[in-house]
């Protein structure tokens, strides 16, 4: 094999490692700080807000999810608000849907969103590690596999 290819290959591999090293260095409130400063850059909330991206609704797997639970309707607590693209297609499913989000500008889009779709949410600000809500105050919590990095923990 070229030896640039390996060199290169072997430079990416660096690169990754050192990607997780702030997991180690830092103390959780500070991933959670870092976590949210990154998501709350303007280019990423307008990622995760875009029409492109809200529109798709609900991905294969989350409907398959969703026809799995035995509940279809209620109140439900959305972890991880983003733009909206999951807040959305569940509340025309007929869920009095609440969003959580650390950003605020996120929960502002998603709403914004909502709006453009003809749906009501809620949204909340606050990161999922501290929050509180009511015992038994919603039928479903809908988490996503995709919301799991949204934890910045070392566990």
């Amino acid at each position: 094999m070229n030896w640039r290819i390996s060199f290169s290959r072997f430079l990416l591999h660096i690169a990754d490692g050192l990607q997780s090293v702030p997991v180690f260095l830092m103390r959780p409130a500070d991933l959670v700080e870092f976590t949210r400063d990154s998501y709350a850059r303007s280019k990423l909330v307008e990622s995760w807000s875009s029409s492109d991206l809200v529109d798709q609704g609900l991905n294969i797997n989350e409907v398959t999810l969703l026809e799995r639970i035995p509940v279809q309707s209620g109140r439900l607590l959305l972890l991880g608000l983003g733009g909206g693209r999951e807040a959305i297609p569940l509340a025309k499913q007929g869920f009095a849907v609440t969003g959580v989000d650390f950003v605020w500008e996120m929960v502002a889009q998603a709403k914004a969103n909502a709006r453009r779709h003809h749906v009501e949410i809620e949204g909340l600000v606050e990161d999922l590690i501290n929050l509180e809500v009511a015992h038994n105050s919603f039928d479903v919590i809908w988490f996503s596999t995709g919301s799991y990095s949204y934890i910045p923990s070392r566990a």
